[in-house]
């Protein structure tokens, strides 16, 4: 939920569980002298491009579904004539899977509330710019372990290393395994453990006569019901004979 005035703009982060939604943050922030001659629809979708900016580690590959007040940021988004600016926030909002759907101020009363809350004390300034590469940052400082994995997968490390540095990352090599290394222990581990129990089900089972009986066999009949009495033992010696038809 967002909302903005003449002073400043204030967001409310929520998710809904079942009917109901949860708030997870709150956050608001002072317009400087700019923003604050904008006119009311860039002002409310100025609120917005602040949400974002601010809860963007959370939003990003996610569905989300904007609220504000003002009905008219639907026509401002679809102007053919846009300002750099606007167009600006609007490529902005393109990054984002989004929905921005109209809520009565009495509905959006956190927000509303947010937006006129005056703290002099902060004087950060409120972006309204959003590059791409701050959106998409990655990591382009190699990680401390990519020698140690090197070594590990190929046996060889960088020529331009200390002798030092070689040494260390032999000697620290021993405390660690590479993850296929590792699957295939555990697949060794899962063969030999299946041979295992294979091998003692195979020696049991040795002991157990077959199941098929043929005419002649002597087998032992168990009653369960003949535990009920002491003096009469619990198998009868029978033999097998062929069935009458």
């Amino acid at each position: 939920m967002c909302d903005a005035s003449n002073h400043a703009t204030g967001a409310v982060l929520g998710q809904r569980v079942g009917r109901d939604p949860r708030v997870i943050y709150y956050v608001s922030k002072m317009l400087d002298t700019t923003q604050s001659n904008y006119t009311t629809t860039k002002k409310e979708l100025l609120a917005i491009v602040f949400a974002l900016e601010k809860f963007h580690s959370y939003l990003l590959g996610t569905k989300l579904i904007a609220y504000s007040d003002h009905a008219a940021l639907k026509y401002l988004l679809s102007k053919n004539d846009a300002k750099l600016r606007l167009i600006r926030w609007i490529l902005l909002l393109q990054e984002f899977d989004l929905i921005i759907k109209d809520k009565k101020r009495v509905e959006n009363l956190v927000a509303d509330h947010l937006s006129r809350l005056i703290n002099e004390e902060d004087s950060t300034p409120l972006k309204d710019e959003f590059p791409d590469e701050h959106l998409f940052t990655t990591q382009r400082t190699t990680p401390w372990y990519a020698d140690l994995v090197k070594f590990l997968t190929t046996h060889t490390l960088p020529n331009d290393l200390s002798r030092e540095k070689k040494e260390k990352i032999k000697s620290d090599a021993k405390y660690y395994v590479c993850y296929k290394e590792l699957e295939e222990i555990q697949n060794d581990a899962y063969e030999n453990s299946k041979i295992y129990k294979d091998k003692t089900k195979a020696f049991h089972d040795q002991a157990i006569s077959r199941k098929v009986f043929v005419v002649g066999h002597k087998v032992l009949l168990f009653y369960s019901k003949l535990k009920l009495l002491s003096d009469i033992g619990e198998y009868n010696d029978a033999k097998v004979r062929r069935a009458h038809t």
